[in-house]
């Protein structure tokens, strides 16, 4: 599902309201998406929506990543801590969590985007030296399994990931 019409998506829909009955789904898998929608808290609750009791959610999010608007109208809103999205998902139980892209790739990401400002404020040259600042950094980013799992890896990380299941019994939010 996606909330443009392209190639490979087979459900355009919005993660505001999903075009599901409530208890429909055995999963969810969010990825790349809650940075970019404006209400978090009623997607988060939408996912719950769906889910079935017993059922699974895989959610990741960027913390320290640029910028980055998807294609049309798409805006990037929103970053969130590893403690950000441990309390977001809070209803959910906690299966696995943890670093989804570590502190190397954060600096990769930051220095090709810092390479290419350095010598281009936009156009075709900044899309070039983007370009070859990326060959130049691609290769930090593997230093991730070095630093992933290091305690103070949240620190920095590029994102993080929750893996959780909806607690076949009930769950009482106040809010």
């Amino acid at each position: 599902m996606d909330i443009d019409r392209l190639p490979h998506v087979g459900l355009v829909g919005d993660g505001h309201r999903l075009p599901f009955r409530d208890d429909d789904l055995d999963g969810v898998i969010c990825t790349g998406v809650l940075e970019h929608v404006n209400n978090m808290d009623a997607v988060t609750r939408e996912i719950w929506r769906v889910t079935r009791p017993g059922g699974l959610v895989y959610v990741a999010v960027p913390f320290m990543q640029g910028y980055h608007p998807a294609s049309g109208t798409h805006q990037d809103f929103t970053r969130l801590t590893h403690v950000g999205l441990l309390e977001l998902l809070s209803a959910f139980e906690r299966i696995d969590f943890g670093v989804s892209g570590g502190p190397s790739s954060s600096v990769a990401w930051i220095l090709r985007e810092y390479l290419a400002m350095l010598f281009f404020d936009g156009g075709r040259g900044y899309s070039i030296a983007y370009m070859v600042a990326g060959w130049l950094t691609w290769w930090i980013r593997y230093l991730d399994r070095l630093l992933s799992r290091r305690e103070k890896a949240h620190r920095i990380a590029c994102g993080f990931y929750l893996l959780g299941r909806k607690p076949s019994i009930p769950v009482f939010r106040t809010a």
